[in-house]
């Protein structure tokens, strides 16, 4: 080890350490992840925000789908706590062919966990991930999905894709897919309803009908709480998903609100009540 791993001071405090850590696994509990920052996958770009990336799908999901009694716009109701959620983390172009993903893998179980453990996921590494989903209840199967040209995704719109889904089923229902330009990560699909967001802060996602009076409703509900709106986006269902099922499926529309304030309880019951308003989560990252 290092000089100062190696004094009599370093060598009492590692030892205290090495003793609290076997007492909690000796009584069912995790140890502390390790000090020492284990890197994501070597040798792939921006390695380090494709992991934040994956954390961020795993707040997304646990925050906007898995409540219980959630609809949000995803098709297929919420999932209630994770125990015995299957999903696919589907990797296509340049990251298809990237053979360790297990720090994506981790940062994935982190953001899914996060919501839901009192440590709020500081406890997960590369080393107990896998442990520790399987604890919660939770399969995940990594497929590597390569295009025709082997670095590109199927649409050819990005150079790497990762898309999160419940199941197995591709044609909308509870999925996260997104990309990385640069240091910043997108959202670039939310169940059935297209989007280009960052995943940051306090965001306030509404399925609601696609009429007008939505967006100046939504504003005065929040203007009223005090809660002031840094960023929006407004989109509707993909053409080939809008086919006439109702009004609710055929005239949907997602409302992605990037806020600053206390959003409590009682703003998300008032946005509820809200004429035209189907649902709504709150997602903290």
């Amino acid at each position: 080890p290092h000089l100062g791993a190696s004094t009599v001071e370093a060598q009492e405090n590692v030892s205290l350490d090495v003793c609290s850590q076997i007492l909690t696994i000796l009584l069912g509990g995790l140890p502390p992840p390790p000090s020492t920052r284990l890197d994501p996958p070597g040798g792939v770009p921006q390695a380090a925000a494709l992991c934040q990336a994956r954390r961020a799908h795993g707040c997304l999901y646990t925050q906007h789908y898995a409540s219980a009694g959630r609809n949000s716009g995803g098709g297929g109701g919420g999932g209630g706590l994770l125990g015995g959620t299957k999903f696919e983390l589907v990797y296509e172009g340049e990251l298809s062919g990237v053979s360790n993903t297990r720090p994506l893998f981790a940062a994935l179980v982190k953001g899914l966990v996060s919501v839901i453990t009192d440590l709020g996921g500081r406890d997960v590494n590369i080393v107990n991930a896998t442990l520790i989903a399987k604890e919660k209840g939770i399969v995940i199967n990594e497929v590597h999905e390569r295009g025709g040209s082997g670095d590109r995704t199927s649409s050819g719109a990005y150079a790497s894709l990762v898309t999160l889904r419940r199941g197995a089923n591709r044609s909308g229902g509870q999925m996260i897919q997104g990309y990385v330009s640069g240091k910043n990560i997108y959202i670039s699909k939310l169940g059935r309803f297209m989007s280009s967001f960052v995943p940051e802060s306090s965001l306030l996602i509404l399925h609601n009908y696609d009429e007008p009076g939505k967006i100046g409703g939504v504003g005065l509900v929040l203007g009223k709480h005090g809660i002031n709106i840094r960023s929006m986006q407004v989109t509707s269902l993909e053409e080939e998903e809008s086919e006439p099922e109702g009004k609710e499926m055929d005239s949907a529309a997602l409302m992605i609100l990037g806020v600053s304030g206390t959003v409590s309880r009682a703003v998300v019951e008032d946005l509820e009540r809200s004429e035209g308003i189907l649902d709504v989560s709150l997602v903290q990252l």
